[in-house]
């Protein structure tokens, strides 16, 4: 577990990233969706012939895996970053400072969307999905480095060059 002491190295940045934060977040969600739609319709289209069965379980199961799978290989990789992350340049590190194991990284995708995935196809759950999501935002503003939860349970956090969060004003 996170003891919540992070030391930032030297030309790194964790203030005044909320904003990039929320902006790779929707950018991956749109990847994301894409994928999980064009899996969905495949397997609409092999299983057709079968209708019948009920699938909205297969299909939680398909957008949990590819969601997590998504953040957990491409946190862990060179990029240290989904897609979103690396278009707006910033980086998931390890309490150390380093690149993040795949382990890390699926307990942190994992903490972080499994519970919203799960409750948004439990039939009247949406309330605990609206409950965990403020909960989760709470936590993050609240943190003196923006980590969420899922931050803290897997002992990362996401920085980004300090020349990002500089005004310039010339």
């Amino acid at each position: 577990m996170f003891d919540g002491t992070i030391d930032v190295p030297p030309g790194l940045t964790t203030q005044g990233l909320l904003g990039r934060r929320y902006m790779a977040r929707l950018i991956d969600s749109a990847i994301i969706l894409l994928i999980v739609a064009g899996v969905v319709l495949i397997e609409a289209v092999i299983v057709s012939g079968s209708s019948s069965r009920p699938w909205i379980l297969e299909v939680a199961f398909v957008v949990l895996v590819i969601w997590v799978g998504y953040s957990a290989v491409l946190e862990s990789s060179q990029w240290q970053g989904t897609v979103g992350k690396r278009l707006l340049k910033l980086r998931v590190y390890s309490q150390e400072g380093g690149r993040i194991t795949l382990k890390q990284a699926a307990a942190r995708s994992l903490v972080k969307d499994g519970p919203l995935i799960v409750f948004a196809f439990l039939p009247g759950a949406q309330l605990l999905t609206w409950l965990y999501l403020g909960a989760h935002l709470v936590v993050m503003h609240r943190s003196s480095d923006y980590q969420g939860i899922h931050d803290h349970v897997a002992g990362t956090w996401v920085a980004a060059p300090e020349s990002l969060t500089q005004l310039r004003l010339s």
